[in-house]
């Protein structure tokens, strides 16, 4: 409650004159989790957020008189001069708290936003191996990866474990990373099971229920969210092709915008952005940390976005950080 009051305190009194900072950028939010406030039960992970804050800022944004806008119309406003301020918010993966916790916010308030699925997730065929990861590291003091115990006591610790097994399983076969992921299940000490882990992402109906209320909007984000610098050609060709086709069957969408599983320059590689558009993509977002101007026209495949985690819930953080964003 108090963190509620802070930041409402903050948006009201403060950000008026860091808003004038941040004048004639338009922005695009990239989210992942939402968690209820008042839910103890669970720890809030690194990718996630509490209802609260997506609220606490979606009221923020508003009275800065900030408009929150669809991607297709940030587009536009991308080929236009830019006026004033935008925001459009966007989430990845397709996590089910994207339906319980946040879409009921995004009601409340009549805000647009957009959900870039992966499909494998969504279809249970594969697990969601980094939020099972990160539980397993917060649960345990001592950690066993391969014939390894690794100190995993303090946060630092566990930051640097987290970054490591992180990176040796998104880059691994999928076949490997399961196998990864039942070792890490099995050898250390955990409140769920292996099957659990398919468990956590939106269901085909959930997606069509939000679709109907017209403020929710999709786009792709491939099938088993591999890192794509390390696809060859054919499976890069197969985690863009495929994801598309599988929402546009169950949806009936005509997909136009694709997220990248892992956003970063290095991460995506030289063959993805050509590729999407050779699928008939109108447009694909990274993770690169910058505002938008006119020059992203210049090349539709790689638009910045910009990271929202439980290390920015803080209404005075983010409006200095959104604020120090450059567009170059």
């Amino acid at each position: 409650m108090a963190n509620v009051f802070f930041n409402t305190l903050v948006s009201v009194i403060l950000s008026p004159l860091l808003s004038l900072i941040i004048k004639n950028q338009g922005i695009i939010l990239c989210l992942h989790s939402v968690k209820k406030q008042t839910d103890t039960s669970r720890t809030l992970s690194r990718m996630a957020i509490t209802d609260s804050f997506l609220e606490c800022m979606i009221l923020h944004f508003k009275r800065q008189n900030i408009p929150i806008i669809t991607l297709e119309d940030a587009l536009k406003k991308i080929g236009q001069p830019i006026t004033g301020p935008f925001v459009s918010i966007t989430f990845d993966d397709g996590y089910r708290d994207n339906y319980t916790d946040a879409y009921p916010v995004f009601l409340k308030h009549k805000v647009p936003f957009t959900i870039f699925l992966t499909t494998g997730l969504i279809d249970q065929t594969i697990p969601m191996w980094w939020d099972a990861l990160e539980k397993i590291i917060d649960d345990n003091n001592q950690l066993k990866f391969k014939n390894q115990t690794l100190n995993n006591l303090s946060s630092s610790e566990k930051n640097k474990n987290y970054s490591t097994l992180s990176n040796i399983m998104r880059s691994c076969s999928q076949p490997e990373m399961i196998e990864y992921l039942k070792n890490l299940i099995n050898e250390n000490e955990t409140s769920f099971t292996f099957q659990s882990t398919y468990g956590h992402a939106l269901t085909w109906d959930m997606i069509n229920t939000m679709h109907s209320s017209g403020l929710a909007h999709f786009g792709a984000h491939s099938v088993t969210h591999r890192l794509f610098s390390t696809l060859s050609k054919t499976e890069l060709y197969t985690e863009i092709a495929v994801s598309k086709q599988r929402i546009e069957a169950e949806t009936g969408i005509e997909l136009q915008y694709f997220a990248y599983p892992f956003g970063q320059p290095d991460e995506i590689g030289v063959d993805a952005p050509e590729l999407t558009e050779n699928l008939d993509f109108r447009a694909a977002f990274t993770t690169t940390r910058k505002a938008l101007n006119r020059h992203i026209l210049d090349n539709m495949y790689t638009i910045p976005r910009v990271m929202i985690g439980r290390g920015s819930q803080n209404i005075l953080k983010l409006q200095v950080n959104l604020s120090c964003l450059t567009t170059d």
